[in-house]
């Protein structure tokens, strides 16, 4: 009798508890970020935190331990503000045996294109912004403490996002 209960209260329990829509991205809203860091602050995870970020820094779902982060060259946006962004590329390093993630995104919208509609766009059009934000991350954090600084395609980045959000929705 006990083990009927106890498997009727496991039962009601998983059914009741909260569940979480699946994201789907779409290319005309894009995905839904919320902005931690505005850019002209300093991004405090870093152990050399002295330059502020010339780039926005976003999470999903405001999930702040997430070791994927987002991007966002653009003008500054405010703390929390929510916006919706299209991926571009990945950017990431190691700290020890942690990997860091940083998905480089553009604004949604057709006026916001100059960054490029993927990563080739991306590469050979905005050379110069790719080499700042490596080289700001370098500089954030010394070769002794970070390594294995690497860029990645439109398509691993969309991965990222998929696993990122999948840990979220896990927890």
């Amino acid at each position: 009798m006990d083990i009927i209960r106890i498997y009727i209260i496991f039962i009601l329990f998983v059914s009741c508890s909260p569940k979480k829509e699946p994201f789907v991205y779409s290319e005309k809203t894009g995905v839904p970020l919320t902005v931690i860091v505005p850019a002209g602050e300093r991004f405090k995870r870093l152990p050399n935190s002295y330059l502020p970020c010339f780039f926005n820094l976003a999470t999903l779902d405001n999930n702040n331990s997430s070791n994927t982060l987002f991007i966002i060259p653009s003008e500054r946006k405010s703390k929390g503000s929510v916006i919706y962004t299209k991926p571009i590329s990945m950017f990431s390093y190691s700290v020890d045996t942690t990997r860091f993630n940083f998905i480089v995104t553009r604004l949604s919208g057709s006026e916001k294109k100059h960054l490029g509609e993927d990563f080739s766009d991306f590469a050979l059009n905005n050379e110069n912004l790719k080499e700042s934000i490596e080289s700001w991350f370098k500089e954030q954090c010394p070769y002794t403490i970070c390594s294995d600084f690497r860029w990645s395609n439109t398509y691993k980045a969309l991965i990222q996002i998929d696993k990122t959000i999948n840990d979220s929705n896990a927890q």
